[in-house]
């Protein structure tokens, strides 16, 4: 059963790598991070067409951890698209990736009474180094940390999420328990409507939109679906901090599918990658993979 859930979260990361690499083109060419993080929260309710072959109701503290993953969820998604539209994409997936285990390990730790052992205070060391070399920029132009913090505060959201709805999982069956938990996610409503510039953008008259746009959303929509189901059974079957650390796959994938896109494409996703700059990604990567591999060996 570990065999299937680990190879069931690798396609899912997989998946989230193609997604992310989606969003960041449209993230630079149509919507606000707030008004993307709305029309992703409202579509994510698909889930709902689950909930008839395996129903079941919350009940009482349960409404609550369901709701409360998916709202956690949903912000999460805010402070990713904003760091996403910001800063270049190799710099924060990899940064949120890193992230996501580490606190999923403290969240865990603190709401769960988990300990840490020594095996996993090194991952954690090595990860911190990872994250040293993923961020490291050679450019005069300075790191723009505030927007390196929202991915940070993006990191604990999903992470705190990842651990709520593992206790979801653990009550509730899966279908019923992540179709319920997609309601938490409609906190985002007010938050985005109490902004005027993304209130105009939701409900002003759009031009029709380019179909090569129209077909990246569509299937970044259906990869990002796939993903989402699949990232929650690997949640249902495997530890969040085995899961979270195999986040370790998708920005590897990133990395590998950016530099191919910038041979053919160098204006696509306005990333810049120097000889430096790759060996310190290249550096960081494998901190991580090292990090990630104990996080998953002693979990």
């Amino acid at each position: 059963m570990a065999f299937i859930g680990f190879f069931i979260a690798i396609l899912a990361q997989i998946l989230n790598g193609t997604v992310s690499i989606f969003d960041k083109f449209l993230l630079q060419k149509t919507l606000r991070p707030t008004t993307f993080a709305f029309w992703i929260s409202l579509t994510s309710l698909g889930a709902f067409v689950l909930l008839p072959f395996d129903f079941a109701m919350p009940t009482g503290e349960q409404w609550f951890i369901n709701l409360a993953a998916g709202a956690t969820f949903s912000l999460a998604l805010v402070f990713m698209y904003e760091a996403l539209q910001k800063e270049e994409l190799t710099r924060v997936v990899p940064t949120l990736g890193t992230l996501i285990p580490i606190f999923t390990l403290l969240v865990a730790n603190f709401f769960l009474g988990e300990t840490l052992s020594q095996s996993q205070i090194l991952a954690v060391f090595i990860l911190i180094v990872g994250i040293i070399f993923l961020t490291y920029r050679h450019s005069p132009k300075p790191s723009n940390w505030l927007v390196l913090g929202s991915a940070a505060l993006s990191a604990f959201g999903f992470a705190l999420s990842s651990v709520l709805i593992k206790e979801v999982f653990l009550e509730q069956p899966f279908a019923a328990g992540l179709a319920w938990s997609r309601l938490g996610g409609l906190v985002i409503i007010p938050i985005v409507l109490a902004n005027k510039e993304s209130r105009e953008e939701i409900f002003r008259k759009r031009e029709i939109p380019k179909k090569g746009n129209v077909i990246i959303f569509s299937l970044g929509r259906i990869f990002s679906g796939a993903g989402f189901i699949l990232i929650n059974l690997a949640y249902a079957i495997l530890s969040p901090a085995v899961v979270n650390a195999l986040q370790s796959v998708q920005y590897a994938f990133i990395f590998l599918a950016t530099l191919f896109l910038r041979r053919f494409w160098p204006n696509l996703l306005n990333e810049k990658i120097s000889r430096r700059l790759m060996a310190a990604r290249i550096t960081g990567i494998i901190a991580v993979i090292i990090g990630s591999i104990i996080l998953g060996i002693y979990e």
